[in-house]
């Protein structure tokens, strides 16, 4: 599960292996080395072909990764919805979301 009550530590084998997004399901694929084909390396990569797939770079700290996780997520929702968002916006939302949910979710990351 990602996110549990109480005092927990988020790792990387702890998030699910798939997240819904509207109406379609997004497997999450934690892989090193992600980067855009022209040599640009990336945290996160949000594909939105079959098999629709979130990629996360595992290489990254607990906090990055989370904040990369929502990232991604923040670009399946626009695919799913129907919204353009601007990416300076979701660059702008990634780290307020996953601040809101460890506050509330009172989440811990090990370095």
């Amino acid at each position: 599960m990602l996110l549990q009550h109480g005092r927990h530590t988020l790792r990387k084998k702890l998030y699910p292996h798939s997240v819904k997004v509207g109406k379609r399901r997004y497997k999450i694929k934690m892989v090193r080395d992600l980067s855009d084909g022209k040599g640009q390396r990336l945290r996160g990569y949000c594909d939105p072909n079959k098999p629709h797939t979130l990629y996360l770079d595992k290489d990254q700290s607990q906090a990055e990764l989370f904040s990369t996780f929502w990232h991604e997520v923040l670009h399946a929702i626009e695919v799913e919805h129907k919204i353009k968002l601007p990416h300076k916006l979701v660059y702008a939302l990634e780290g307020p979301i996953a601040a809101v949910l460890k506050a509330n979710f009172r989440l811990s990351f090990r370095r």
